[in-house]
């Protein structure tokens, strides 16, 4: 006679088939988190590249330009010498300055320096002009 093969019981086949479906949910969900993951970290190199290029681009009329000037030599002056080389606050030099990134100094401008009497900016100055004026220390060339 012939032996017959023990069926599972219906409970464990549709156990079987649950189970199968969480690990495929699962693993699906893994790669959409991945995906998603993935997507951010596009969105904010490309937010970085294009901040860093309307950084680089700013486009103020000549009125602007001497405002800013006037500014820098009064109220950053006051601090970092009427002529920039260093006072209460550090010199605003090309050759000191060159430790930070054009970036870098922007953010200095705009958010100040917490902890020290390097106030922030942002309430009076835009990012173009903030980074015009970082540009302007950088190459020494302040009019």
């Amino acid at each position: 006679m012939m032996a017959m093969a023990a069926r599972p019981a219906p409970g464990a086949v549709m156990a079987a088939r649950v189970m199968a479906a969480s690990v495929m949910t699962a693993r699906v969900m893994a790669a959409s988190v991945m995906t998603a993951r993935v997507m951010t970290a596009l969105a904010m190199t490309a937010l970085v590249v294009m901040g860093t290029a309307r950084l680089q681009a700013a486009e103020l009329s000549s009125a602007d330009k001497a405002r800013l000037v006037n500014l820098v030599r009064e109220d950053c002056g006051s601090c970092h010498g009427l002529t920039l080389k260093g006072g209460l606050g550090k010199p605003l030099t090309p050759d000191h300055l060159k430790v930070w990134s054009h970036e870098q100094i922007v953010l200095i401008i705009l958010d100040g320096v917490p902890g020290t009497p390097m106030p922030p900016w942002r309430p009076l100055l835009s990012e173009d002009e903030a980074a015009w004026i970082a540009t302007r220390l950088q190459q020494g060339d302040l009019p």
